[in-house]
């Protein structure tokens, strides 16, 4: 029980100084709001070098009244005009631009860091240094980190995120570029990229490549690309609040084993998944769309065994199914794609008989020896995709390609293997053969001069197929 001294006048001091009291700590709890919401800071990076980050930061209202709510955290990385020892450049564009010119409210914290003018990348672990730093200093929701640069802060961005996936609920490179062999350590984090399709000081394809490539293994990443929009593709995003929106919305997802993941085959870097691919001269270009992919992720390994001039009409010249079990006996693979049938339009000889083309009896014996290349594979314990013939330029070979897929089709779905299609990867919507297609935002050349074979654009659009089917069959928690 509180005792109060009380004056014959009847105030009672001890509660008064109990309320002024109270009233103290209410206003102590209130940091005013400075005139210059974007705070200019220094951290030094404890090391030889002893290096100093200027950086600016923003503070958003919820902060100076006192809530103790965690708040989200955007860490905004600068394009090269910001580069300097005036930190006051970067508030010439996107976000420190629009909070000290345009005094626009954000209800996050703003971590905006500056490179100096003789550095040409951004350093990965000096921003993690410094937003381990400002996430001790002040009461940031670890769940809510977010990471958006322009131009060489989108690379920044791309380099940063890759490096630290863990790290982000949310990435947004714009008019960046980055290395697309690293890309799909981002399967797991939440990407909105945006570039102009008029830039032509970093081409919008640097940004529909990066995409592109993540959608084999993440295939909820968004990007726009503006069509009338020129380098700057920042100012109209920062700008549109269903962006803010969506960008405050994502939170970082739990450090759990999918179940769904738990079912499927785990590759390392210790245990990559080894891959042999068979065919003929259309088969060999697989290996144009995979090489460049499987080189720079340790998770993969491809042997390309597919030969011209080869097929399964004609063992006498080239036998499949004696070089298949060669090279299984040689190596243990885990995956097999074959690419095969282009120079099997044809009539075929056994023992007993010559079987002419598309009639009952080639079919039958046509499906036995693709069963034949089946069963090699199944003995080996390996998974299978085949991939079809592509759509074909002289009518009456499309005719008869189609009709190698029906057999190789029906094999699959009796014996249960991937039956990869290619129809509407290379063809029309009905289809047709098309020489000419859309590919990572231009219209680009699909098949070589004699309307058949692809060109290296057009494996790489077969083989965007297969890397997606590929990360839906297999776990690379790496």
């Amino acid at each position: 029980m509180h005792s109060f001294i009380c004056t014959k006048n009847f105030k009672c001091l001890g509660f008064l100084s109990l309320f002024f009291v109270l009233i103290t700590n209410c206003v102590s709890r209130q940091i005013p709001i400075p005139k210059d919401r974007l705070i200019q800071k220094s951290f030094s990076i404890q090391s030889k070098s002893h290096k100093e980050i200027p950086y600016l930061l923003y503070l958003p209202n919820a902060y100076y009244k006192g809530q103790k709510n965690k708040l989200p955290i955007v860490v905004f990385l600068h394009g090269r005009g910001e580069r300097g020892n005036d930190i006051n450049l970067l508030k010439r564009q996107a976000l420190p631009k629009m909070i000290s010119e345009d005094n626009v409210e954000f209800p996050f914290i703003l971590l905006a860091p500056q490179l100096s003018e003789f550095e040409e990348e951004w350093h990965t672990k000096d921003i993690i240094t410094l937003l381990e730093e400002v996430e001790d200093e002040y009461s940031v929701d670890k769940s809510r980190i977010y990471l958006t640069g322009i131009s060489l802060g989108g690379n920044g961005v791309w380099k940063l995120a890759t490096e630290f996936p863990e790290k982000f609920a949310a990435v947004v490179p714009i008019s960046g570029w980055g290395d697309v062999s690293q890309v799909c350590r981002l399967k797991d984090t939440n990407v909105w990229a945006f570039h102009g399709a008029k830039d032509t000081l970093i081409l919008p394809q640097k940004t529909i490549e990066m995409v592109e490539r993540l959608r084999y293994c993440n295939p909820n990443v968004k990007s726009t690309i503006y069509p009338n929009t020129n380098h700057d593709a920042w100012t109209q995003t920062y700008k549109d609040s269903n962006f803010i929106k969506w960008l405050l919305e994502q939170r970082k997802k739990e450090n759990k084993v999918d179940k769904l993941n738990q079912t499927k085959p785990i590759h390392t870097k210790h245990n990559p998944l080894k891959i042999i691919v068979i065919g003929d001269s259309v088969g060999i270009s697989i290996s144009w769309g995979l090489n460049e992919f499987v080189e720079h992720n340790y998770h993969l390994t491809l042997n390309n065994f597919a030969k011209v001039s080869t097929g399964l009409s004609y063992p006498k010249s080239y036998n499949w199914h004696l070089k298949l079990e060669e090279f299984l006996s040689q190596k243990k693979y885990d995956l097999g794609i074959v690419l095969i049938g282009a120079n099997d339009t044809q009539s075929m000889t056994t023992d007993t008989s010559n079987l002419s083309f598309r009639t009952e009896n080639w079919k039958i014996e046509y499906k036995e020896r693709i069963k034949a290349i089946v069963e090699k594979f199944q003995k080996a314990k390996m998974n299978l995709y085949w991939i079809e013939l592509p759509p074909m330029g002289p009518e009456k070979y499309h005719i008869d390609t189609r009709f190698l897929n029906s057999c190789f089709k029906e094999v699959a779905d009796e014996l249960k293997f991937s039956y990869i299609s290619t129809t509407h990867v290379l063809g029309d919507e009905k289809g047709n053969y098309q020489k000419y297609l859309p590919y990572l935002g231009r219209r680009s050349l699909m098949r070589a001069d004699d309307d058949i074979h692809l060109t290296v654009t057009g494996a790489k659009k077969i083989t965007d197929e297969l890397l997606k089917k590929i990360f839906e069959d297999y776990h690379f928690p790496e």
